[in-house]
């Protein structure tokens, strides 16, 4: 399931631009917020046998971690943070990292069930 997340993390972080372990915490970002979020009670995750195949997790509310409005809003955050902490990397390195975040959000829509908000509320693809 997170080998498609690490792909794009791989070729930047061989593009030399950010460190590998800097690429690797980018395209998981999204999945930490929705582990703390869930910790939290502010997500929703619920366990049904059998549900997704070779998961059975059914993840029917994650509006702070998986939309799409607020995953380009953490990619733009991350981008942000990226360029304060790391000032030698900040122009191009705080850009990829922040490409890096939104790409969860993408490679997470080729293969979950329609569990990704557009926003908040909204219809899930």
């Amino acid at each position: 399931m997170f080998v498609g997340h690490y792909a794009p993390a791989l070729a930047v972080g061989a593009y030399g631009k950010i460190k590998l372990w800097q690429a690797f915490v980018a395209v998981q970002l999204l999945d930490f917020a929705w582990a703390g979020l869930n910790l939290a009670g502010v997500e929703k995750t619920r366990i049904i046998e059998g549900f997704a195949g070779n998961s059975h997790l059914d993840l029917y509310y994650m509006p702070y971690s998986h939309s799409l409005g607020m995953s380009i809003i953490w990619s733009i955050g991350a981008a942000i943070v990226f360029a304060l902490v790391f000032r030698k990397q900040a122009r191009i390195g705080a850009i990829l990292f922040g490409l890096l975040v939104f790409s969860h959000w993408i490679t997470d829509l080729l293969v979950h069930k329609p569990d990704l908000a557009l926003w908040f509320d909204s219809p899930k693809v």
